[in-house]
């Protein structure tokens, strides 16, 4: 064949090629067209998000005199302010210093339908003629198209939003990304910060918006996952938190898995010499077929020496069908289950696990674990995270992106690491689902008890250590994670409502998208 025959053979061949490569590339992307449109979807609401923002503090920063008409606008608490109309609803009293009044009116204007008073919190909410109350703090900002954002929201008791501390010069400084309503976390700090409405009628007759909100347990909140609010005086000092008492004589069975004498012999030592609730028992689950017989003998032993109760396992590793034979074991009202890497750090670490689970409304609980060397390994599950759900915050130094990860609160799941749950939950619920032999057994546990209306909540007192994943590897399966998606693809197609929008799903770090 001719040089240039050969030539044009070739290329036909590598346009064959290409063709291929292109009409399978087509063939995925119609067949994930739905998937990438609300990924699509997700970036656009972030940039738009991030745009507002910019637009907000470009014109809060530049408005320096009042609008055309300002002479004609009625006086309210000593200050001058438009009459706004009477068509848009609803409407908002922002309450405030008399310094601040005439440049936040200036801020909202574009809204219309809002009053700004300067009066403490009790005699402003008494004055008020606003569907809302909300404060601004001294020296805050609240950008513009703030109250358009609040007055878009569905019918709600109580109305927040992002924000972002402020230098003196008013420069942002970080961001105050927050999760959707977090009663559990409210009581830990005031994360709602700045620019909290709420409904007038509930407000009256209360010293301050916090005891307003925990008079009302069962308030219907709204979050706006946009950076509305600039503040200067942002501080979170966490209050103690008062737990309900687990019940006196509320048997707690403590299940762990096993297969390694001398993970078990630390783990037990551990919850013998740094367990300060009573009754509990233990019981291990021991898997068998090791070719070491030697190392079986020996973790029989240690469940001798420690009084625990032996389950054995014959079959092969099934990490959910191991936990609810132990459970079947089990005498408890309270399971409590436990990896074998596992070692308590505090004493009080069962007692507040089961303490929440005395509150009729709480599903299940978890506690804050750490690396041998003190990183955090976990402080609750995010869902719509990596292949699914994941750890936010594992092994990151710092948490200024998403500082929750520091308080008690509630999250999606917990990991089965250290999960407690109501032995009369876990078998109405039949238990973990075998189908998830290693992963998301325990998000999927998790997701269950939130289908019916239960919390699951992280306390981050009670603390232990983790040596993860020391008696197998770490990593999920394309069958895991297909079944996963398949069995909560609704749940999961939704954004966390315990984490937020902008910071990435694509790892644990806690970085800006």
């Amino acid at each position: 064949m001719p040089a240039e025959e050969q030539d044009i053979a070739r290329l036909l061949q590598k346009l064959k090629s290409n063709q291929e490569r292109i009409s399978g590339d087509i063939r995925w992307l119609l067949h994930n067209q739905a998937s990438l449109d609300k990924r699509l979807k997700r970036v656009e609401d972030s940039l738009v998000f991030r745009t507002l923002r910019a637009v907000g503090r470009f014109y809060s920063e530049r408005i320096s005199r009042p609008a055309a008409g300002f002479a004609e606008w009625r006086t309210i608490g000593g200050g001058s302010f438009p009459s706004p109309p009477q068509t848009m609803q609803p409407r908002f009293t922002l309450l405030t210093q008399p310094a601040d009044q005439e440049r936040i009116a200036r801020s909202v204007q574009s809204y219309g339908n809002f009053e700004v008073i300067a009066a403490p919190w009790a005699e402003g909410v008494e004055r008020s003629t606003g569907d809302y109350v909300a404060v601004v703090s001294e020296h805050d900002r609240v950008y513009p198209g703030a109250l358009e954002h609040f007055a878009a929201q569905p019918p709600a008791d109580l109305i927040y939003s992002d924000e972002e501390t402020l230098n003196e010069e008013d420069k942002p400084v970080a961001p105050v990304f927050k999760p959707d309503w977090s009663p559990v976390l409210l009581r830990s700090l005031n994360y709602l910060g700045g620019l909290t409405a709420m409904r007038r009628d509930l407000a009256r007759g209360h010293p301050d918006l916090l005891s307003a909100i925990h008079a009302h347990p069962g308030l219907k909140a709204a979050h706006i996952p946009a950076i509305l609010y600039g503040s200067r005086s942002r501080a979170l000092t966490p209050p103690p938190i008062t737990l309900p008492s687990a019940a006196s004589g509320a048997m707690v069975s403590i299940i762990v898995c096993t297969r390694t004498a001398q993970l078990l012999e630390t783990c037990l030592a551990g919850i013998r010499a740094r367990t300060d609730y009573s009754p509990y028992e233990l019981i291990v689950v021991q898997h068998l077929g090791s070719s070491n017989e030697g190392e079986e003998t020996d973790v029989a032993q240690v469940i001798s020496a420690h009084g625990a109760k032996r389950v054995p396992f014959p079959a092969p590793f099934n990490f959910s069908a191991m936990n609810n034979r132990g459970a079947e074991s089990a005498a408890g009202s309270i399971f409590l289950f436990l990896n074998d890497d596992v070692d308590p750090l505090k004493p009080d670490w069962l007692r507040r696990l089961t303490g929440w689970l005395e509150d009729p409304t709480v599903g299940a609980t978890g506690a804050k674990l750490t690396f041998p060397d003190g990183t955090l390994q976990h402080s609750g599950i995010a869902a719509w995270m990596i292949d699914g759900a994941w750890h936010p915050g594992r092994n990151t130094p710092s948490t200024l992106n998403w500082p929750w990860t520091q308080y008690t609160r509630e999250v999606s799941a917990v990991t089965g690491a250290c999960l407690a749950i109501r032995a009369a939950d876990f078998r109405r619920l039949g238990g973990f689902d075998p189908e998830f032999p290693v992963n998301f057994n325990d998000v999927d546990l998790c997701f269950r008890l939130r289908q019916q209306g239960l919390s699951v909540i992280v306390d981050v007192e009670a603390e232990l250590r983790h040596d993860e994943s020391r008696t197998r590897a770490g990593g999920t399966t394309y069958e895991e994670r297909r079944l996963f998606f398949r069995k909560w693809s609704a749940e999961l197609e939704r954004i966390d409502p315990f984490y937020t929008p902008h910071l990435a799903q694509n790892n644990e770090d806690l970085s800006l998208l």
